[in-house]
């Protein structure tokens, strides 16, 4: 019997809808309400793009390691931001 096979980590954020430019393939950039961030990791890459009802058109990407150190990195710089930000 072949196993499985075990799809990558992935998650989904939610947030309030705020207003960003979103790039689309072919057509100039459009100003869209985003309400979610769609992350997602394989070979070595983890992947951010808008999630939600915007998700088929928007193409915008950020690709980072999926190292495990540098994401735990990554987490301490995003306290440490959101700390300045309470201020």
């Amino acid at each position: 019997m072949a196993s499985k096979k075990k799809a990558p980590p992935s998650f989904v954020i939610k947030f309030e809808p705020m207003q960003v430019s979103i790039e689309r393939r072919t057509k100039q950039k459009k100003w869209v309400d985003a309400d979610s961030l769609y992350f997602r990791t394989n070979d070595g890459v983890t992947r951010i793009q808008y999630a939600g009802e915007i998700a088929e058109e928007a193409y915008n990407e950020i690709q980072m390691p999926s190292d495990p150190e540098f994401l735990r990195y990554l987490a301490k710089k995003l306290k440490a931001l959101a700390k300045k930000l309470e201020k």
